[in-house]
């Protein structure tokens, strides 16, 4: 369902570009990531503290700093908060193998969506 997100979000001109970021108990498989990093084909940033409360605390930081805001903007602001209090554990990799092995399994995926009408083919 990621990928279709992404898809979309693509599709429908929003720009995606760079690894993507990742957080929540899934961070702590390997496995998973791979997988994920593979189908969307882009390397995924896994932080040091993966933990939802992260997120809370930036936001709490960001609405904080009101005053501070930099001329560039709120999203810009909220950008810089998170770049200063987090930092990656690690960075995986999409694996060219395994993003072909899965790429036939989401065209399936995504041609079935389309048969039932759920999806534009």
């Amino acid at each position: 369902m990621e990928r279709l997100c992404f898809d979309r979000l693509a599709q429908l001109g929003a720009p995606l570009s760079g690894r993507f970021s990742s957080s929540g108990g899934g961070t702590h498989s390997l496995l998973w990531n791979r997988v994920r990093a593979s189908l969307l084909g882009r390397a995924l940033a896994l932080p040091e503290s993966a933990e939802a409360s992260l997120g809370m605390a930036l936001l709490a930081a960001w609405g904080h700093s009101g005053a501070q805001r930099p001329a560039g903007g709120e999203a810009s602001g909220l950008l810089e908060i998170a770049r200063r209090m987090s930092r990656v554990r690690t960075v995986v990799d999409p694996e060219p193998a395994l993003a072909a092995r899965l790429e036939e399994h989401y065209g399936r995926f995504r041609a079935q969506l389309g048969e039932m009408g759920w999806m534009p083919r």
